[in-house]
């Protein structure tokens, strides 16, 4: 809700600034915050409920390592787009 609620604030600040339309540095931005809150939905919201499941079922900690990596991997991924998301909205503007 939170990522969500900074691009909206992101596009009226955009329209009552009267910068519209933005750059390109701003579009990339854009885009790389709703790829990061993509991720963030598809991937890491699920991959921690199944690890806390799997935890709670009794599984063992190294039958959930995999998982575990995947996670990482997509928290990684998410850093990586939010990282572009900020470049792209400062170094363009």
């Amino acid at each position: 809700m939170a990522g969500l609620a900074t691009i909206v604030t992101g596009l009226a600040m955009l329209h009552f600034a009267h910068a519209w339309p933005p750059r390109g540095g701003l579009w990339l931005g854009m885009s790389l915050a709703v790829v990061r809150a993509g991720l963030t939905d598809a991937l890491l919201s699920p991959g921690v409920k199944l690890i806390a499941a799997g935890l709670e079922a009794g599984q063992a900690p190294a039958t959930l390592l995999p998982r575990a990596r995947r996670l990482a991997a997509a928290s990684g991924a998410g850093h990586l787009a939010w990282l572009g998301a900020l470049a792209g909205m400062l170094a363009l503007v």
